[in-house]
């Protein structure tokens, strides 16, 4: 809607009628995603983003150009400058990343392939894991089994030292009573990490300097 919005100022096209032509397209894409194979999907998106990309470049002339006739105090200056001087600011605020600036232009020229084009693409193709941030399972070495085997003993070797201890030395253990687990104190009682209590504290002697 805000490319129809933008497309109707400037081309003098009705809002109605710009609408209905951005989404022609969208809807084409949309049946494409659903029917044909993900190669054909990305090789779409490339030509509807370079026409995507001509628009917007048309878009932006033509508000400069609206700018220029209306002054800067006109609705068109103060909407823009509400888009582009947040931008800018968050650019000079952020020194190291300076030499990410030139790159603005491009996320201008392609915001409906981002905002758009984008989100359909991976609307239809959810399951698809090889690309974003999804993880993929991978192969565990012999390494890997090895060591989640001597994990799980000590976890089933715990939990067996635990259950012996029964109800008492359970309660103990979580609120680090009188543990023989390193503690520094003969008795130490812990509120998460909100507060600790350590009393008739004393050296430890399992701590390197004292071994």
């Amino acid at each position: 809607m805000a490319v129809a919005g933008a497309v109707s100022k400037v081309f003098g096209v009705s809002a109605l009628n710009s609408l209905i032509y951005n989404s022609i397209p969208l809807i084409i894409f949309c049946f494409s995603c659903y029917y044909t194979d993900s190669k054909f999907q990305l090789a779409l998106a490339k030509i509807m983003t370079l026409a995507y990309t001509m628009l917007m470049l048309a878009v932006y002339i033509g508000l400069m150009v609206e700018i220029g006739e209306k002054g800067w105090l006109s609705a068109t200056a103060i909407s823009a400058g509400s888009f582009f001087l947040p931008l800018l600011l968050a650019g000079m605020l952020h020194f190291e990343e300076a030499y990410c600036m030139p790159y603005m232009l491009v996320y201008l020229i392609t915001i409906p392939s981002m905002y758009v084009l984008l989100v359909i693409y991976s609307f239809f193709n959810l399951w698809n894991v090889s690309w974003g941030t999804r993880e993929v399972a991978q192969k565990k070495t012999k390494a890997d089994i090895e060591r989640e085997k001597k994990e799980e003993a000590e976890r089933i070797a715990d939990m067996k030292k635990k259950k012996k201890e029964g109800l008492v030395g359970t309660l103990l253990d979580q609120f680090n009573l009188g543990g023989d687990g390193g503690e520094t104190a003969s008795v130490d009682f812990s509120l998460g990490n909100v507060m600790r209590c350590m009393c008739f504290t004393h050296d430890d002697p399992l701590e390197p300097k004292n071994s």
